[in-house]
């Protein structure tokens, strides 16, 4: 956990703004696992510069005595935007 926390900090340490968003989910559960897809928008300014990026992930889930946890995360680069 802690080189996850750290990692995000360092990559997110030039970003001014950061917004993201998950629309869309369609989940399938399927006993104690489950599949997901999401459509992901972020905003960003990073260096003055804003960006917009769309993306998806596609996810599987799985149930144990703590609850849901995620067991795996592919993501999909979309298209990415930037203002000029």
């Amino acid at each position: 956990m802690d080189a996850i926390t750290t990692m995000l900090r360092e990559e997110t340490a030039s970003g001014s703004f950061a917004m993201h968003s998950f629309t869309n989910p369609i989940i399938n559960v399927i006993g104690d696992t489950a599949t997901a897809n999401w459509l992901l928008w972020v905003a960003v300014a990073n260096g003055g510069t804003p960006n917009e990026v769309h993306q998806s992930e596609d996810l599987s889930y799985v149930r144990t005595p703590d609850g849901w946890r995620i067991q795996t995360l592919n993501l999909h680069f979309g298209q990415i935007l930037t203002t000029p």
